[in-house]
């Protein structure tokens, strides 16, 4: 059989492990020169003079790995090594020798990255330090009962499958615990190992979780979702989640985390057409107007689909998402459970309300960042012109990471789409091409009020005059609609936006009225600012 000159070299090479490393370690003992005095502590270098130089092994690298002055020819006889024997001589050296040998012999970094040999060193158990090559490794996952479906939670620390299921182990490295296990695809080999278990796996999380469908394709979009929200938190911990949470901020091990899962949700829907099929008739059906909650629970879900979609993530979807998401939002703006924004249920005349323009963003800003992120994923995880079969081969070419720099970069985004405040920015960043002027988008804002009603996500306690009153404590010069006059509550008041389950709508005060008629002037906002049209359709992309 012929082989290339740099095969036919390898194959003379190809010796015992044991040996080689003796081997290697001997040919390195070759390259420091007859001179080199190996105390523990110092090292002694011999000039050509004869004179030795001691440098302390303990100071900086530039000093303790000075090379001496025929180091050039000693880093090319040891790049020179067949690359086997490099990388058995690197897997017995610690994480910091290795990266000082690569500073003093920079040549060498070509090996590591060509044999991705960090990627692959990294990819062990954290408890038996086993390598993927020898044991299904996975993560484990932990249901935190939050609501009436579970919230999937992992802190992404490898662990085999052995070290779950006959040793027991259920703490992560920080500690925090955990039920279950799902593997993940690593490689093209051990993808192969663990794939005919993952249905299993994956029932058993949904089932705990309570979902109504517990395929991998439903598990996946619950458990990507919950990454994105966990790690979008705020630094404080005022939501209550763990302070020992590796997860709970933006890092690179965060984003890491999240194409890992992208990964897995790749391999199955490759595997799997009709996991692609229910991706696009979700997609389909929402576009077509079945976007309420019960049609469509969770936006975040409809956003992982887009992934393994034939289409991927659209503008006409995206617009679409919006525009359902500040809808189901305005409750959570308006009541106290929420940003306790009530004022805003006064609809103001004005062509133009910075305040409302302003204020909706910040009252559910947590949304908006999570839109953001999976529009930021989805524009650089679903490259235009890539099969998912070629995203996913590349994926297991990296074993499972993202492509080199990705992860900083993402995680450096994540951290500047925190900062964004406006709404202006927030659609630019969801790759919106015709961006609405500031009356178009105000108006579109109060007939979310309004339309919030209408389909049931809200009731309306206050009268515009109430509301009014609440506003102008805020804003004081906020314009006046026609006929409407302050009536300011007096005495503290309790109320509510949130519609009483099964009993229509609620004004929280006593009386009920009828979904989508408000008693006593509420949302008719008279003026400009009327209220909304009726019903659900979209009408295009338009705002």
């Amino acid at each position: 059989m012929l082989l290339s000159p740099r095969r036919q070299r390898t194959r003379r090479t190809a010796i015992p492990v044991s040996r080689g490393v003796a081997e290697a370690s001997d040919a390195l003992e070759r390259l420091d020169g007859p001179g080199t005095d190996r105390r523990e502590g110092t090292t002694t270098s011999f000039n050509k003079g004869g004179d030795a130089t001691e440098v302390d092994s303990h100071a900086p690298v530039s000093q303790a790995f000075a090379p001496p002055m025929d180091v050039q020819l000693s880093g090319e006889r040891l790049v020179a090594l067949p690359d086997e024997i490099l990388l058995m001589v690197f897997s017995e050296l610690s994480a910091k020798d290795l990266w000082a040998t690569t500073q003093v012999f920079p040549g060498l970094q070509r090996v590591l990255r060509s044999y991705d040999f960090i990627r692959i060193r990294e990819q062990q158990c954290f408890c038996f330090k086993e390598s993927f090559l020898d044991v299904k490794l996975g993560v484990g996952v932990h249901v935190a009962a939050k609501g009436r479906e579970g919230t999937l939670e992992s802190e992404f620390d490898l662990l085999s499958e052995q070290a779950f299921d006959h040793h027991g182990v259920r703490r992560s490295v920080q500690g925090l615990a955990f039920e279950h296990w799902l593997p993940l695809p690593i490689s093209r080999r051990h993808w192969r190992k663990v794939r005919k278990d993952i249905g299993t796996r994956f029932r058993s999380i949904g089932l705990a979780a309570s979902l109504k469908d517990c395929t991998a394709f439903d598990v996946l979009c619950r458990f990507m979702n919950d990454v994105v929200v966990k790690f979008n938190r705020e630094a404080e911990m005022s939501d209550g989640g763990d302070p020992r949470s590796t997860l709970s901020h933006a890092s690179e091990k965060a984003v890491e985390a999240y194409f890992a899962l992208f990964h897995l949700l790749l391999c199955t829907a490759t595997e799997d057409p009709s996991t692609i099929r229910r991706a696009n008739q979700r997609i389909a059906a929402f576009l077509q107007g079945r976007n309420s909650k019960t049609a469509c629970p969770n936006l975040g879900h409809l956003l992982v689909a887009a992934l393994v979609s034939d289409d991927g993530l659209t503008e006409d979807l995206t617009v679409a998402i919006v525009k359902e998401t500040i809808l189901r939002n305005v409750v959570w703006m308006l009541d106290g459970k929420g940003a306790g924004m009530a004022e805003l249920s006064y609809l103001e005349p004005s062509d133009v309300s910075d305040y409302r323009l302003i204020k909706t963003f910040q009252a559910s800003r947590t949304s908006y960042r999570l839109l953001m992120f999976l529009s930021l994923f989805s524009r650089s995880a679903r490259v235009p012109g890539k099969s998912l079969e070629l995203i996913r081969d590349e994926m297991f070419d990296a074993h499972g990471a993202p492509s080199q720099g990705l992860a900083s970069h993402m995680a450096a985004e994540i951290r500047r789409i925190k900062e964004i405040d406006r709404i202006p920015p927030f659609l630019q960043e969801m790759g919106l091409r015709s961006m609405p002027q500031k009356a178009e988008f105000s108006s579109f804002l109060k007939r979310m009020v309004t339309r919030s009603a209408v389909v049931g996500y809200l009731s309306q306690p206050l009268t515009q005059g109430q509301a009014l009153a609440l506003r102008m404590a805020k804003e004081p010069g906020v314009e006046v609609a026609n006929n409407v006059v302050s009536e300011p509550l007096g005495v503290p008041m309790r109320f509510t936006f949130f519609p009483r389950a099964g009993n229509g709508l609620t004004n929280g005060i006593g009386t009920r009225g009828r979904p989508g008629h408000p008693q006593r002037g509420g949302y008719r906002g008279g003026g400009r600012g009327g209220g909304g049209g009726q019903g659900r359709g979209r009408g295009g992309r338009g705002f």
